[in-house]
């Protein structure tokens, strides 16, 4: 499911009549933060399982400049970008967005 933001217009339609534009324009706005702050969260998270899988195994193959440097750097980094895909918000803390 894509997260995308929502126009006044699309919650007013989606929304019994008793909802005014202005609350409809209030409610898109708030969802617009909601969904800021949730890939905030997220990329701050990806940001942070990348590092713990790619800071300590760099450094230390540094150290050792071994024959197969850049192949193992390499590898570091697809595991560790890998690790950061999988980086997913607890399901209470979603908020779906769908037309």
């Amino acid at each position: 499911m894509l997260l995308h933001t929502v126009s006044p217009q699309v919650i007013a339609a989606k929304t019994p009549r008793v909802l005014s534009a202005a609350a409809a324009s209030q409610a898109a706005s708030t969802l617009d933060v909601c969904l800021g702050l949730q890939i905030k969260e997220i990329m701050t998270a990806a940001e942070q399982a990348m590092q713990s899988q790619l800071a300590g195994p760099t450094i230390a193959l540094l150290d050792d400049m071994p024959a197969d440097l850049w192949t193992r750097l390499s590898t570091r980094l697809s595991s560790s970008t890998a690790a950061a895909a999988q980086v997913r918000l607890p399901v209470h803390k979603l908020l779906w967005v769908c037309d």
